[in-house]
């Protein structure tokens, strides 16, 4: 009889040998306990959010999830659950026992990454699925390019907008003045979500509009080889406040010395007409890196899934488990 539980400290070590087993050897939850930690631990139950299925004393199968009350307690009553690491070894565990736990824990539940495999599985639960739309602008400005393979770099030619610009936010505080009440994050969540993160380094620009701000993104610099790229993994705000700002992307762009800069997303309204972001079609006339542990020098769609309820869903690169280290 298989037995499933929350993971416990003492079933820790057992379940990160599993996931370097029969997930992926080098994997970061399969050899960094610290970022397991960061990522999985729960001080309210003293377990992780992690699922394990076990058999004759063996962990046979596991599932993650992520509540975004994991990073803000006060979101309890407005959670997100995403899905990460649904791995169950074939005739040991019945991977449908394992979520059908989390269904029990919220309303709202997603995922990003998943494989076709499990995309097959999840609309037979109900998921709506899809591609994260991925949007890119490049520096026009630069005259080689290492990570961007494009067989025409158009100039970002476009009226500069005075009464708009871009500014990195030091205070961070002022986050407070464009954060959606009642949305599934909140400030405690982007200062331990982003700020607080025990590997990476994350910086918060504004957009603002007269010197009151409209709207905010959180970024990370990529490299390969001396070469950056800028990426936009979360925001807040209404994204059409990008309207026209090709002029203060490309001095984004400059200070940083990068290629491009890009985001992931799902569930946005963005009206495209002067929006300074082009669509990338997935083609090979233009390539637009995702991957840089190790770097890869290809376009890469992001499968999404969640559960359709009466709240619309927006999803991001930062969300689920898309951006963290390998």
């Amino acid at each position: 009889m298989n037995i499933i539980k929350l993971c416990t400290k003492k079933d820790l070590n057992q379940l990160m040998f599993f996931i370097g087993k029969f997930w992926k050897k080098k994997h970061i939850l399969a050899k960094n306990k610290k970022f397991f930690n960061w990522q999985f631990y729960n001080p309210i139950t003293k377990k992780y959010n992690f699922l394990i299925c076990i058999k004759n004393k063996e962990i046979v199968g596991c599932l993650g999830f992520i509540p975004n009350s994991q990073y803000s307690k006060f979101l309890k009553g407005n959670d997100t659950y995403w899905l990460v690491n649904w791995l169950t070894i074939k005739n040991s565990a019945n991977s449908l026992s394992l979520i059908s736990r989390i269904f029990k824990k919220s309303n709202m539940i997603g995922t990003t990454g998943n494989s076709q495999k499990t995309e097959v599985i999840l609309k037979k639960l109900g998921f709506k699925t899809g591609y994260l739309n991925h949007w890119y602008f490049i520096n026009s400005n630069k005259r080689k390019f290492n990570l961007v393979k494009s067989k025409n770099i158009f100039k970002n030619r476009s009226k500069i907008n005075i009464d708009y610009h871009i500014k990195k936010i030091s205070q961070l505080k002022k986050l407070n003045e464009v954060i959606i009440k009642n949305s599934n994050k909140d400030f405690i969540f982007f200062i331990n979500r982003y700020f607080k993160h025990p590997i990476y380094k994350y910086e918060f620009y504004g957009i603002f509009h007269d010197k009151k701000l409209k709207s905010f993104f959180v970024t990370r610099i990529c490299s390969f080889k001396k070469n950056y790229a800028i990426r936009i993994v979360d925001y807040m705000g209404n994204l059409n406040n990008f309207y026209n700002l090709h002029a203060e992307l490309i001095k984004l762009l400059e200070s940083k010395n990068a290629e491009y800069i890009d985001f992931y997303e799902y569930g946005a309204s963005i009206n495209r007409k002067n929006f300074p972001f082009k669509l990338n079609n997935f083609k090979k006339e233009i390539i637009v890196p995702n991957y840089y542990e190790p770097f890869v020098k290809k376009n890469i769609k992001i499968r999404f899934a969640y559960m359709e309820n009466l709240r619309k869903l927006k999803i991001f690169k930062g969300d689920c488990d898309q951006d963290r280290p390998s």
